[in-house]
């Protein structure tokens, strides 16, 4: 699809065979590789587009020589290559690459901001009070998988007085939020407002910064919002256009 893009089915019309040939290359010669490094990343893209080139290639030449398709089909074949998605590059050249670059260092903390929420199971200690500042007892502490909008994302419920001797209340939970940092905090909001997403954190006096993390439901919601919205920004409206974020 990257290589034919949306005139696929124009294409299959005219030169049905060559088409099924191409792909066929393709599809044996576009191994999927993993990426565990740098190096490994960039020749698994240069394979990916070398392997496209090769597609459309072969394409073109199996159409020129086909002596089943008419020379009207092989000029309509001419016209509906330059629809490609590979052969209609962007027009522009030029990338704002610290723009780009501070929109994708802003996607990983966003992420990172996703992955800081954790569900503490837990239940008060006999001499302490529901609920209080080092008078629970934790015994399970996760992540949660769930996105913020997520109907199932859990919710906090309160510990439940039982009565019973050994166990007077059942177990409750809540969501508590990692320690990101005050350094990795100042730099989301340095993004946040360079990308036009506003200010991401509430403003903190210097001893607050240090000390307080104000991480919370409010900051995942962002964080989701953000990534979405940069989502959206590069995905292309049509399979032939080229978008950058």
């Amino acid at each position: 699809m990257f290589a034919l893009g949306s005139v696929l089915d124009e294409a299959k019309k005219v030169a049905g065979n060559q088409v099924k040939k191409a792909m066929e290359t393709f599809a044996a010669s576009a191994p999927v590789a993993s990426a565990h490094t740098a190096i490994n990343y960039k020749t698994r893209i240069e394979d990916f587009v070398n392997a496209n080139h090769i597609c459309i290639h072969d394409l073109v030449q199996g159409v020129r020589d086909d002596k089943q398709i008419s020379e009207t089909d092989k000029n309509r074949m001419a016209e509906l290559t330059k629809s490609f998605p590979f052969c209609n590059p962007p027009a522009g050249r030029k990338i704002d690459e610290q723009r780009l670059s501070q929109k994708m260092e802003l996607l990983f903390y966003m992420a990172l901001v996703l992955d800081s929420d954790r569900l503490v199971k837990y239940v008060p200690t006999t001499n302490g009070t529901l609920g209080g500042s080092g008078r629970d007892m934790e015994f399970e502490r996760s992540a949660i998988e769930q996105m913020p909008s997520a109907g199932d994302y859990p919710k906090a419920i309160h510990p439940r007085f039982t009565g019973k001797p050994l166990q007077p209340y059942e177990p409750g939970q809540r969501v508590e939020y990692d320690n990101i940092g005050a350094s990795i905090r100042s730099r989301i909001n340095t993004l946040s407002m360079a990308t036009g997403n506003g200010s991401f954190y509430p403003e903190q006096n210097m001893a607050a910064k240090l000390f307080i993390d104000p991480t919370g439901s409010t900051q995942l919601v962002k964080a989701e919002q953000i990534i979405s919205r940069l989502e959206t920004e590069a995905r292309p409206r049509q399979l032939t256009e080229v978008r950058m974020i």
